[in-house]
């Protein structure tokens, strides 16, 4: 499973993720992205280990699942709506994943972390 960053990553700019390589179970499933300002140890709710500090960014992004920060998943393969980028430093590392879930918040794939830098 991989998560790609989609768009010019500077502050205003429309942005978007496209997800890939998910499981043919998963298809009609749904995934989420989670970013984060730094790479820390916050748990998902099974356990699993996401590599992203628990900041504000992860905090908006995650309040944005189901919604502007997920997306449905066919053929393998999703992508988020487009967003624009709030205000970030030049400069600035956003690290994120995506998760794979279902209509009753049960988690599947785990992609590795991410990372693109703002300009």
């Amino acid at each position: 499973q991989t998560i790609e960053a989609v768009g010019t990553f500077s502050s205003g700019s429309p942005v978007s993720f496209d997800a890939s390589n998910f499981g043919a179970s998963e298809d009609g499933q749904f995934f989420g992205l989670l970013a984060s300002l730094s790479m820390g140890s916050t748990l998902a709710p099974d356990g699993r280990e996401l590599g992203l500090t628990s900041d504000i960014a992860f905090a908006r992004t995650r309040g944005g699942i189901p919604g502007q920060f997920s997306g449905s998943l066919a053929g393998g393969m999703g992508s988020t709506s487009t967003i624009n980028l709030p205000p970030l430093t030049a400069g600035t590392t956003l690290y994120f994943v995506a998760i794979g879930y279902d209509a009753l918040a049960n988690l599947y794939s785990l992609t590795d972390v991410n990372s693109v830098v703002t300009l």
